[in-house]
């Protein structure tokens, strides 16, 4: 069978954005979610972490299943069945096999298993996964009794940030390693983001038990990088770097870039990278405060969903989108001889900025010396770039460091 992983109720108090802009009904959470909100990465159930499940099940990559929304549906059709984790608390084969009863009762597949814990095994205080058992954990983190958590919270607790302080969740000692999938201490036990394309986003923690998170990716053609930090409760630092002799490590001669974000706050960077392996590393503040965070990764070059606007003679208007899960929109156009050239942006919901390459090459891609010109606009503001340029090919870059998300309205036009 198929299992409903989708928690409305979830989605709608976790999401109050959505109820203010009018979205209310079950059938318009639903579609938010299908057409945004999984690729955004919202929650919308408390038992479920799909980048847990991606980073764990490498073959849903490998069989081009590369989206949030893509893994979702996978889970919910055959990686429930199939046993695969998809939560830091439960493991339902062992859930299964630690609680006979179950089989006695007829609940013998996985499906079932997930059901009878998610409606009663949580509430009964059953353990749930080798790693956690709500029980245990409630008795042995005294703050969560005195905090008046139940079993859903001491649950939702542990799956979002107990494992990674550390918090003992089993008998015998503390908490084991996370399972896989985590962003290790040292480059060497980096998450593997692969060849970066597009937009990753994660959701991770850094503190005073996890004081360093690595993330490797590489590019195979020269591209617009974009690094975007945001969703912290204490500061954290972030570092680019590039290995640049391929052996695995970071030297002294590899810093690319750095930022800070504080509490509450959000940061980027924004620039042109070459091809080869990047690293990025995430420390807390120097008192090792601890903090989740939300880490967005965004790789493009021209090669790849370019907007094509041919020959520029006159004026030509795009109206698109630019946010978490697509921060850069790439257009080209041509011009026949030397022109008055005028781009307009506006129509914007949050601050986009706005890039003027001209390709002298005729290779296809943005190199580090075809800057031509650029612009930020912010919500609700317009801004323009006026110039005479000559006869070329050209790229436009629209992009956003930001959390949020913004349409925009792109005019194009030789005066």
């Amino acid at each position: 069978m198929t299992v409903n992983l989708f928690d409305v109720n979830y989605y709608r108090a976790l999401n109050p954005d959505l109820v203010r802009a009018g979205l209310t009904t079950d059938a318009q959470l639903v579609s938010h979610f299908e057409k945004f909100g999984a690729n955004e990465g919202r929650a919308f159930s408390p038992f479920v972490n799909l980048d847990f499940y991606r980073a764990g099940n490498p073959d849903l990559a490998a069989a081009g299943l590369n989206t949030n929304l893509q893994a979702f549906y996978h889970l919910q059709s055959y990686g429930v069945a199939d046993g695969r984790r998809f939560s830091y608390g439960l493991n339902t084969p062992f859930y299964g096999a630690v609680n006979p009863d179950l089989a006695l009762a007829g609940i013998n597949n996985n499906e079932q298993r997930f059901e009878h814990f998610r409606a009663f095994g949580l509430n009964d205080g059953r353990a749930s996964a080798e790693n956690f058992n709500v029980r245990y954990y409630l008795d042995a983190n005294p703050d969560l009794r005195a905090a008046g958590f139940n079993y859903l919270q001491a649950f939702q607790h542990y799956v979002t940030s107990g494992f990674r302080e550390g918090r003992p969740a089993v008998p015998g000692g503390s908490t084991p390693p996370p399972p896989q999938g985590e962003p290790g201490n040292n480059p060497g036990a980096a998450f593997n983001v692969d060849v970066l394309t597009g937009t990753r986003n994660f959701n991770e923690f850094v503190g005073f038990n996890d004081r360093d998170d690595y993330y490797r990716f590489s590019l195979q053609l020269p591209s617009a990088f974009i690094l975007s930090l945001d969703s912290t409760t204490a500061p954290v630092g972030v570092t680019l770097y590039q290995d640049t002799n391929g052996n695995g490590q970071i030297d002294s001669n590899e810093y690319v870039d750095d930022r800070t974000v504080s509490s509450g706050g959000s940061t980027s960077i924004s620039r042109s990278l070459g091809a080869g392996t990047y690293y990025v590393r995430l420390q807390p503040d120097s008192q090792g405060r601890n903090t989740n965070y939300s880490l967005g990764l965004t790789a493009n070059n021209t090669r790849d969903g370019l907007i094509d606007a041919g020959l520029l003679n006159g004026s030509r208007t795009f109206t698109e989108f630019v946010g978490r899960t697509d921060r850069q929109d790439f257009y080209r156009f041509v011009l026949g001889s030397p022109s008055n050239f005028r781009l307009t942006l506006n129509g914007t919901t949050a601050n986009v900025a706005v890039t003027l390459y001209v390709d002298t090459n005729g290779n296809g891609q943005i190199d580090s010396n075809e800057y031509v010109d650029d612009r930020t606009v912010s919500s609700g503001g317009s801004t323009s770039i006026s110039r005479t340029i000559g006869a070329d090919t050209y790229f436009v870059v629209v992009s956003t460091g930001s959390s949020s998300n913004s349409n925009y309205t792109l005019n194009l036009a030789t005066v």
